[in-house]
């Protein structure tokens, strides 16, 4: 996350709205993962692309 930061500083992009997406929450779950992340990130999303499981979420994050 470290290097995705440092990138988008570098791009001047650091203050653009940021979606940390954890997907195949289908095959294994993330649900620690997603709260340790969102103590750093303030948009954290847990998602399935198979199953389709926290698409509307997303879509809605994205919307805003």
């Amino acid at each position: 996350m470290d290097a995705v930061d440092a990138v988008l500083a570098d791009l001047g992009c650091a203050d653009t709205p940021q979606i940390t997406i954890l997907n195949k929450i289908d095959v294994a779950d993330h649900g620690v993962v997603a709260e340790l992340l969102s103590l750093r990130r303030d948009c954290v999303i847990e998602a399935s692309a198979l199953t389709g499981e926290g698409l509307d979420r997303l879509n809605e994050e994205v919307a805003r």
